[in-house]
């Protein structure tokens, strides 16, 4: 049989040792809980860095002309 597990990186509410980032342990794709939890990241969009390149680009080129 095969058996397929997602890894739980810290976040949990259910111990304290399983709050911290350098917790390791599995569960099973359908499995809930209370010891289940999830995170939120801020991640930059992409969109923006490349406006504001091309709004820089711009105007080293205006300067120039």
């Amino acid at each position: 049989a095969t058996y397929a597990f997602r890894g739980l990186r810290g976040g949990s509410f259910h111990y304290d040792s399983i709050l911290h980032a350098s917790d390791r342990s599995s569960i099973f794709p359908s499995g809930e809980g209370d010891t289940v939890g999830f995170r939120v990241s801020e991640v930059p969009e992409p969109a923006t860095i490349v406006m504001l390149s091309l709004a820089g680009v711009g105007i080293l080129r205006r300067k120039r002309a």
